[in-house]
């Protein structure tokens, strides 16, 4: 089974958030809005731990997203799974065939922020 049919077989209906910018008035940039899409993606929650952040103990989780090749997601994207926010850290594609047939998928590294402000 490939990694396409396993993200359309066992993946579920996720959120993506994305959040546009504006320019301020002094020319600096600011967040205007967040635009919500639905995208199929299948998560594998790979561990934790909890550190300083914002000076409080934070727990911080890591997760893998898999994604069909084609799909609209970007570095800093917010995933929204139930009560689970992931952000994007990272995104890769191991198979860059030029044809993107079924076997293109994209990897997501993904990251959890508990009890953060």
């Amino acid at each position: 089974m490939s990694v396409s049919n396993m993200v359309e077989t066992h993946g579920k209906a996720v959120t993506r958030r994305r959040t546009t910018y504006g320019k301020t008035a002094m020319g600096g940039v600011a967040p205007v809005g967040q635009a919500d899409a639905p995208i199929v993606m299948l998560i594998q929650v790979s561990g934790g731990g909890t550190g300083m952040k914002y000076g409080a103990e934070r727990a911080r989780y890591s997760a893998t997203g898999y994604c069909v090749a084609g799909t609209d997601i970007l570095d800093g994207d917010l995933i929204i799974d139930g009560t689970k926010t992931y952000r994007i850290e990272s995104l890769h594609v191991p198979d860059e065939r030029p044809i993107g047939d079924d076997l293109s998928y994209i990897i997501c590294g993904l990251e959890e922020d508990r009890n953060a402000p």
